[in-house]
């Protein structure tokens, strides 16, 4: 009787242990639906992201991650095959190498049982490799690639709305002369006329600029304005590495400055990439680097607006 009684406190209290956990999960989700329906209609969550969405190279920096993200993503999907292939092929190395180890230890130690061996895959499976949910995944990928170049055409029209300010910048280059500046002052000149150059280049592109001419080649445009882009990515890179590393000896370094510094080296490949007419680089890497190149900042920005969120609600 008395080893009955226990058994049935040890199951009465495994019960209500049990009850206490489903009920502990159901005040979880509970309570997170409550935070995100006041989230949905608390007007301070528009304001903030508004804010946002308002400032002009906020919501570039935003459309432009956006932009790289999805074509990275839309490369990777039409290498999936491709790349899971590789990296089974890869594991299989590697698990053959294990077993030939495993076999050689055996012997070694005159083991009396035999060692844990694992399989490997043969290349005959390796083609079989993508389920039907990963085939179905991967006609995802011309709608990605669509939306980015759709993305890049809204950012590069939107750029060229900043004309009017890249010339009031050529006109007041003029003091960094009078202070012997001269890198700031190519640098600024430079990143002056790169929106002018890509605008035309965009305009050559879509035929809304002399449209009745033949011959028309936006690619020299694209190229120029690149090259002009370049110049500038190089001086800021140079000149923050210089005080970054030589100057402050990597001392004091600021998160700010280091993901400028990041985004600035993700970026000079890009640079060479789109100097060049037939580029150099594929849609993986384009894509891989123009995120990183913007998504650091992207990142760190909606990160600050969450958290103001956070604090107001």
């Amino acid at each position: 009787p008395e080893t009955a009684t226990r058994q049935h406190s040890i199951v009465t209290t495994n019960a209500m242990e049990k009850q206490a956990q489903t009920l502990k999960s159901v005040t979880t989700i509970n309570n997170r639906l409550k935070f995100l329906a006041g989230l949905i209609i608390n007007p301070k969550v528009y304001s903030a992201i508004g804010n946002v969405l308002s400032d002009p190279s906020k919501l570039d920096m935003s459309l432009g991650t956006l932009c790289y993200s999805a074509l990275f993503l839309s490369a990777v999907l039409e290498k999936y095959p491709l790349i899971k292939s590789k990296v089974f092929l890869i594991l299989r190395k590697l698990l053959s190498t294990y077993n030939a180890f495993i076999a050689r230890l055996s012997r070694a130690t005159k083991a009396t049982k035999d060692f844990h061996r694992l399989e490997t895959v043969t290349p005959a499976e390796t083609s079989k490799l993508c389920t039907e949910w990963e085939t179905q995944l991967m006609k995802y990928a011309p709608m990605l690639r669509s939306l980015s170049s759709y993305l890049s055409d809204v950012r590069t029209f939107h750029r060229g709305f900043s004309i009017p300010s890249c010339i009031v910048d050529i006109l007041e280059s003029g003091a960094l002369l009078k202070n012997n500046d001269i890198v700031n002052f190519i640098s600024s000149i430079c990143i002056s006329l790169y929106q002018p150059f890509e605008t035309v280049a965009f305009m050559f592109d879509h035929n809304w600029l002399f449209p009745l001419t033949a011959n028309k080649d936006s690619t020299w445009w694209y190229v120029v304005s690149t090259r002009l882009w370049f110049v500038w990515v190089a001086a800021e890179f140079l000149q923050l590495g210089h005080r970054l590393f030589i100057s402050q000896r990597g001392r004091g370094i600021t998160k700010d400055e280091l993901i400028t510094f990041t985004e600035h080296f993700a970026t000079i490949p890009l640079c060479v990439h789109w100097s060049l007419e037939n580029g150099c680089l594929d849609d993986l890497w384009v894509g891989l680097l123009g995120t990183l190149a913007g998504g650091l900042s992207t990142f760190d920005m909606w990160k600050g607006v969450l958290a103001k969120i956070a604090n107001e609600i």
